[in-house]
């Protein structure tokens, strides 16, 4: 997190906790709430980038990935630029980015044919 607000202090950091099946059945919800409330008094204050939402999920069960996806959704949506506040979505990229990018991806190709 401290690279994040080294980085990008205004970006939206979502923490997620992975394996929440391994929780037990009759503790869960009580666990969760408890490790979020602890993740936002150590991380949700000044020195830390805005901690949009500590949450949860199971890659075996797949509990919390819709959740997990309208929050990354959200997050984006509702991101602006901290100068102008205007919304990210749909900001134009700057023509060098693009020139860069595509001088990247050819040299990645020349370097996998000389492979």
């Amino acid at each position: 997190l401290l690279n994040i607000q080294s980085r990008a202090p205004h970006s939206p950091v979502i923490i997620v906790g992975t394996h929440c099946d391994k929780l037990p059945p009759a503790k869960a919800k009580d666990l969760k709430e408890h490790y979020k409330q602890k993740i936002y008094s150590i991380y949700g204050r000044v020195g830390f980038p805005h901690l949009f939402n500590a949450m949860t999920v199971s890659s075996v069960t797949k509990e919390g990935i819709r959740e997990l996806q309208m929050e990354i959704h959200n997050a984006a949506i509702q991101a602006k630029d901290h100068d102008t506040h205007d919304p990210i979505i749909g900001m134009q990229v700057p023509a060098s980015y693009v020139a860069l990018h595509r001088i990247i991806s050819e040299e990645v190709k020349n370097c996998q044919t000389r492979e």
